[in-house]
């Protein structure tokens, strides 16, 4: 099932919206700690990044661990079709 254009595209999907939630979520209480007149041009960019990829690579494994489901169908919709 991991095979087909429809499960990387949902697995894509899922891995870019999980690495933007995850980068915002981060950066955003970063700075709410970070940003002071004297600070305020070092923000936390690059923890915010790694730790978006991060998230985005376990968004790619877990998809690959439930690959019915990422490609669309659940495997008990696939065998009712």
């Amino acid at each position: 099932m991991i095979f087909t254009l429809k499960f990387w595209r949902g697995a894509g999907e899922r891995a870019i919206k999980t690495g933007a939630q995850t980068f915002t979520a981060v950066f955003s209480l970063q700075v709410l700690n970070v940003i002071t007149p004297a600070t305020a041009g070092q923000l936390p960019w690059a923890t915010a990044a790694i730790t978006a990829a991060v998230s985005a690579s376990l968004s790619i494994f877990t998809s690959i661990g439930n690959a019915d489901f990422t490609a669309g169908t659940s495997a008990r919709r696939a065998l009712e079709s």
